[in-house]
């Protein structure tokens, strides 16, 4: 026989007790009122939730180390490109499948823009020294010092003639002689020469090809301080556009920078990546014999959005259908397990919508929000508990029965709902943004979750168990932390 007395809870009991009373009422409106309730939340988390990938928005704006990378990034730009990238073939190859590619790029500027696969250095031709190494811009400086003497005197460069250059040349080939049979004398290797013997060599022989396009009419040929550089291969880039290619001439690539999509704020760069790996797709069937693959941020940032919200939802869903299988194998009917799980995928959903409205967005530690939720809301499977201890054989007193329950356990539901809140709002004292999110939309759920139960459970036992004029009370398992019978 059900316990008749009425547990006593202070002032919140008896206002658990009113409220479970007034939703028992009144099911069908309790039930309305939570359903367009969760409806709303989930449309407005479907079209305004955004998942950030991005490792700078998992750390507080207010370390300084961070204010000074988002002042390197408001200053220099963050545009992040979708990398293209073909291997195996020859250049001829691989070039004619990137134009095929950039050609179908350059055609949907709604997903992509700035598309480019060379890279042209001609305007810094004029600077060229800025691109020299530290060794090379010190052997310049050499040089310079080893021509002072021609430089400082009035009357310099009237010494620097072809004849005297040739004068000077045929005495360094001599100097270079005889080391070379000093060397055989003393059956010692021979050197081939000083470097400055080198260098006085390669100047006569660029001299003289000046000389000659002069007279033929042929002003190709630089200066002769631009030909003391030309050994460097670098050189090569500030004559014509160079394509973008690994030094090995293996790998060949295209960029392009993403097109983001205001219609899908979850993940504004998704449908570009998308679309991209579909052109590929086409453009490889076409160039057989090439190997393409597409990499940057971007893509990584979508691959791991899409796997961690994937991942997030099959967490959650797994997790929630345990727990209602658990139910189930307590109470060994559907009707308790039903009015448990609902509230608890309710008060979720309400949650998520709560984190939409104030933060707008999940991160890859937030994500994780829902499965707390459904492991530690739980609250309203302690009502429908306490109401099959109190549960009367027939439905008169059936009322009297979700009162005293409410009244008994509300109070203990809302204890728990706010200790743990405040558990997880003391996170947000922590530097990690990603940490302090997590914990503020895990303690705003937890208060939802409780809402929920108190407020939905009765009116969905109301429900469930109208149009029974008996009841055969089947006490759950013991292994459920149920709250006692009072004497």
């Amino acid at each position: 026989m059900a316990n008749k007395s009425v547990a006593t809870g202070g002032r919140l009991g008896h206002l658990c007790g009113w409220l479970a009373a007034l939703a028992w009422d009144q099911p069908r409106r309790f039930l309305l009122a939570g359903l367009l309730l969760t409806v709303v939340a989930g449309i407005y988390s479907a079209t305004h939730l955004r998942f950030m990938t991005n490792r700078n928005d998992m750390i507080s704006g207010s370390k300084l180390v961070q204010q000074r990378w988002k002042a390197h990034l408001e200053r220099m730009g963050n545009e992040d490109d979708l990398v293209v990238v073909v291997a195996s073939g020859d250049a001829i190859a691989q070039d004619a499948l990137l134009a095929d590619v950039e050609s179908r790029l350059r055609a949907e500027p709604d997903r992509f823009c700035r598309v480019w696969r060379e890279v042209d250095l001609r305007p810094l031709a004029p600077h060229s020294l800025l691109l020299l190494d530290t060794a090379r811009i010190e052997a310049i400086v050499s040089e310079l010092r080893a021509m002072r003497p021609l430089l400082d005197l009035p009357l310099g460069w009237n010494l620097f003639t072809l004849q005297n250059l040739v004068y000077e040349t045929r005495n360094r080939l001599k100097g270079v002689a005889a080391e070379l049979e000093e060397g055989r004398r003393r059956r010692a290797p021979g050197k081939a020469g000083a470097e400055i013997d080198a260098q006085v060599l390669f100047q006569l022989n660029h001299l003289l090809r000046c000389a000659a396009a002069v007279v033929s009419g042929n002003t190709t040929e630089g200066p002769l301080w631009q030909a003391m550089a030309a050994e460097d291969k670098r050189e090569a880039m500030l004559r014509q556009p160079q394509r973008l290619r690994s030094d090995d001439g293996k790998l060949s690539f295209l960029l392009a920078s993403p097109v983001e999509d205001t219609n899908d704020p979850m993940s504004p760069q998704l449908a570009s990546v998308r679309r991209l790996r579909s052109i590929l797709a086409e453009v490889g069937a076409n160039h057989g014999g090439l190997e393409i693959g597409l990499t940057g941020l971007p893509v990584l940032e979508c691959d791991e959005m899409e796997a961690s919200s994937q991942d997030s939802i099959r967490a959650s869903w797994v997790a929630f259908l345990g727990v209602l299988a658990l139910y189930a194998w307590a109470f060994r009917q559907w009707r308790p397990p039903v009015a448990s799980a609902l509230p608890l995928l309710m008060g979720t959903i309400w949650a998520l919508g709560f984190a939409t409205l104030t933060v707008g967005h999940l991160n890859l530690l937030s994500a994780t929000f829902a499965v707390m939720l459904i492991g530690m809301g739980d609250y309203a499977v302690l009502l429908v508990s306490r109401y099959q201890r109190e549960r009367p054989v027939d439905r008169a007193t059936a009322r009297a029965a979700m009162v005293r329950a409410s009244v008994a356990v509300g109070p203990s539901i809302i204890t728990a709902a706010i200790t743990g809140m405040l558990a997880f709002l003391a996170t947000m004292l922590a530097d990690f943004q990603a940490v302090a999110e997590l914990g503020f939309i895990a303690g705003g759920g937890l208060a939802l979750c409780a809402l929920s139960a108190i407020t939905m459970a009765p009116p969905l036992v109301s429900l469930l168990e109208k149009g029974q004029p008996t009841v055969s009370p089947i006490p759950p398992r013991d292994i459920l932390p149920l709250i006692p019978r009072e004497a």
